[in-house]
């Protein structure tokens, strides 16, 4: 028998997401609503829900006549903690057919208290090393420290209560330390090293 091995490579997730956004935008150029929103919904899919996404989703369901999968979209992306200024001062004429519905109202008395300023922080302590340039910082509540990655010194410092810093663990590799999440259950601390070109 003969073997036939293909030569292009498979399609990766950032030519998949171009892709589909090419496609809703020319569905939406011709006209083709049943198009747009396919492709709205595979954009959302590869996006995980990012919000803008929801709004084309949403977008899409209010121009194939499917008002209330439209508000259920909306609501989604207020339940995420968004806003339209657009949508609430008007300008924004994308949703306004959906304008007289009780539960587009809804969503835009969630849009203005998502856009009420929350101010219940206070300063806990300052680091007294600039060179850190701190990055992703976590709660021990076992320990009541604070932990903070480093993109230049390439560790994670511990703070206690008190604002007193230590070294908690340095990048394996050397490189730029970023993300960080404690997991008190098993007793853990997740954290993410990059290679970021040009981090020096």
């Amino acid at each position: 028998g003969l073997l036939l091995v293909s030569a292009q490579s498979p399609t990766n997730a950032r030519d998949e997401l171009s892709a589909g956004r090419k496609a809703a935008h020319d569905a939406r150029e011709a006209g083709d609503h049943a198009g747009y929103l396919k492709e709205a919904l595979k954009v959302r899919t590869l996006l995980n829900n990012y919000p803008s996404a929801i709004l084309s989703v949403a977008r899409g369901y209010m121009e194939t006549g499917e008002n209330e999968k439209a508000l259920d979209a909306l609501m989604e992306f207020a339940d995420l903690g968004q806003m339209d200024d657009g949508m609430l001062d008007g300008s924004n004429k994308t949703f306004e057919a959906l304008a007289e519905s009780p539960r587009y109202k809804k969503v835009l008395d969630r849009f203005r208290q998502n856009k009420t300023p929350v101010s219940t922080a206070e300063i806990a302590f300052s680091l007294s090393d600039p060179g850190l340039v701190a990055e992703d910082i976590d709660y021990d509540f076992a320990s009541k420290a604070f932990l903070i990655t480093s993109v230049l010194e390439k560790k994670i410092v511990r703070v206690s209560e008190k604002g007193g810093a230590t070294d908690f663990a340095a990048s394996p590799s050397g490189w730029p330390m970023l993300a960080i999440k404690i997991d008190a259950v098993r007793k853990l601390v997740w954290a993410t090293e990059v290679a970021l070109d040009g981090f020096t």
